[in-house]
């Protein structure tokens, strides 16, 4: 018995899925409708909370615990309790997908098609269902290279042609033939050495700690020797074992050196520097030894990094900023500004490009325990001539939801939803909490006053303070047009009886810090400066304020700089609020 969702009566329903959402994934998002038809992950979370507990542990916490590394099973048996161990094994999953707004889990495809081809190629009538090679398949997937050893009867072929040499060294010479048992060797590419397993049938398939357990007769006068006719078979198996391979052959080869004549064995020194030791196998036996420790300390990591499918589909680049300001009763606005470049989905088009475009901006919000708390899409049709046109290098979309304080995973994905094109983000993000009778100020958004002729038609507009502004199209900051910051302010009578506050706004870099002679020489050669700071007072007209400010950066010179602002009571030096930002400035768009 396998995962129920594997169980046989499911398997013509698994290799459907399999071949939508892997191998046709255009249609299973346009074609498809998962309301109507079950995800392969949604099958698995059924079964597996209505799983009692003998199907639980066969089909679910055995092959689950294979791809967990120590440090997770013991978070994992911290809970006593079955349904405990359930919601682990959900959450865990749900974890390890990177963009969860896609219709496939490809970390749980993954993990699901080893625990299938284990049970299909090395299964067994008993739980958990598939030997001991099953479990190292599920745990790191398919061996990079692979030596299957049907078992046997073997022959030494250097006793086999250099047997009258072999008698004159040895007065009990190993024999010719040997036997051995079915065996497999397995390897991986690891951190560290070269990851090799090796498994010998004895009535059922298990892991051994040295490949010369696959020998049937394992007297040590024999064992080195028959050990080298298995390791030259597995020349191709990994780049130590060609290494070893080679070793093994020059060693056979100086017994061709060897003389026999009537006067007796002469042995030129060439052959002696590798034969020498205690008995001619000495140099062979050290280096079993020095394999059996290169395998030993080889180190190899488990199954999370398998989404290879999964980043060939994230080649949009885009940027995102995100800002938090109060929102009504208790909650806080999160305002997400996404600029997606133009010139990507040119190059993704390339001579098929289409005037119109559209792109679907898609969002989900999840809590620290990943249920779904928000989500959203839209679809935006971009014509591109129009870009070309007003030269403007991004197209902009603003999204703004409304949470109470928290923290969230907060995933967002773009797509060209003609070519199918993705790009993606996932952001762990705590939400501010602006309540209580402090002052509190919001994060900082960059905003612009379109000038352009035209500007209006691809550029979203919102009036922010009695001006009509557009969120910041660049990615960087325009040092030749002006820069429109915008904050609010949340509890400022409760602070300020003098009926007024001062704003300070300060722009900086390490540069200035230079020493006094470096800053009086760059103003004597009106070199361009590396900080600005500008201070003005403000009249309370409400408990609330909003700031939009205007900043014109032409004296500064290119590079990157924090951007501050602090909130002081009248002339006072305290500060009661700050934010900052930093901020890249350059001529154009970077």
């Amino acid at each position: 018995m396998g995962l129920p969702y594997t169980h046989p009566k499911f398997r013509p329903a698994l290799f459907l899925f399999i071949l939508i959402f892997i191998l046709l994934p255009e249609v299973s998002r346009c074609q498809i409708d998962s309301t109507e038809i079950k995800l392969p992950l949604e099958l698995y979370f059924e079964t597996l909370e209505t799983a009692d507990s003998s199907e639980f542990a066969n089909d679910f916490e055995y092959p689950f615990l294979l791809v967990l590394e120590e440090k997770e099973k013991s978070g994992y048996f911290e809970n006593h309790h079955i349904e405990k161990k359930k919601a682990f094994i959900r959450e865990y999953i749900l974890r390890q997908d990177k963009n969860p707004i896609l219709d496939v889990n490809h970390w749980f495809l993954e993990f699901a098609g080893r625990y299938d081809h284990a049970k299909d190629e090395f299964g067994i009538d008993d739980p958990p269902y598939f030997d001991m090679r099953g479990e190292y398949w599920i745990r790191y997937g398919e061996p990079w290279s692979r030596i299957e050893d049907s078992g046997g009867s073997k022959n030494m072929h250097l006793f086999k042609y250099y047997e009258n040499i072999m008698r004159m060294i040895y007065t009990a010479m190993p024999i010719q033939g040997f036997f051995v048992k079915p065996n497999e060797s397995w390897y991986y590419i690891s951190d560290r050495n070269d990851f090799v397993v090796h498994f010998v049938k004895n009535g059922k398939w298990k892991k051994v700690e040295r490949l010369e357990e696959a020998l049937l007769d394992r007297r040590e006068r024999n064992v080195t020797w028959q050990w080298m006719e298995l390791i030259k078979e597995r020349d191709a198996l990994s780049p130590d074992y060609f290494a070893i391979s080679e070793e093994v052959r020059k060693f056979e080869d100086s017994f061709k050196l060897i003389m026999v004549s009537p006067e007796g064995v002469r042995v030129p020194s060439e052959a002696q520097k590798v034969l020498s030791g205690p008995t001619p196998h000495y140099v062979m036996y050290s280096q079993r030894e020095d394999v059996h420790k290169i395998e030993q300390s080889a180190q190899l990591r488990s199954i999370p990094e398998v989404d290879t499918e999964f980043e060939k589909l994230n080649r949009l680049d885009f940027y995102s900023d995100i800002a938090q300001f109060r929102g009504d009763s208790g909650n806080t606005i999160i305002e997400t500004v996404i600029l997606q470049p133009v010139e990507e989905i040119l190059r993704e088009w390339g001579d098929n490009l289409s005037d119109t475009v559209k792109i679907k901006f898609n969002y989900l919000i999840r809590d620290q325990e990943l249920q779904v708390l928000n989500g959203f899409e839209t679809e935006d049709t971009v014509l591109l001539s129009l870009f070309r046109e007003i030269e403007y290098p991004n197209v902009i979309k603003k999204h703004s939801f409304s949470l109470p304080p928290d923290s969230i995973e907060y995933t967002y994905q773009v797509k060209e939803n003609r070519k199918d094109i993705l790009g993606f983000n996932q952001k762990q993000l705590k939400i501010r909490d602006f309540s209580g009778d402090e002052l509190h100020i919001s994060d900082i958004a960059f905003y612009y006053k379109p000038l352009t002729p035209g500007a209006e038609k691809i550029l979203p507009l919102t009036e922010l303070v009695k001006e009509e502004v557009s969120p910041y199209p660049f990615r960087e900051i325009d040092l030749s047009e002006p820069l429109y910051i915008y904050f609010e302010l949340y509890n400022l009578n409760s602070l300020f009886p003098s009926n007024s506050y001062e704003i300070e706004i300060k722009i900086s870099t390490r540069e200035s810090r230079d020493n006094i002679f470096k800053r009086s020489w760059n103003w004597i050669r009106r070199a361009k400066r590396t900080e600005t700071s500008l201070k003005f007072k403000r009249s309370l007209d409400s408990d609330d304020a909003e700031e939009l400010i205007v900043l014109n950066l032409n004296d500064l010179k290119k590079g990157d700089y924090d951007l501050w602002i602090f909130i002081r009571k009248g002339d006072e030096d305290d500060i009661l609020a700050e934010a900052g930002k930093t901020i890249t400035l350059s001529e154009k768009d970077g």
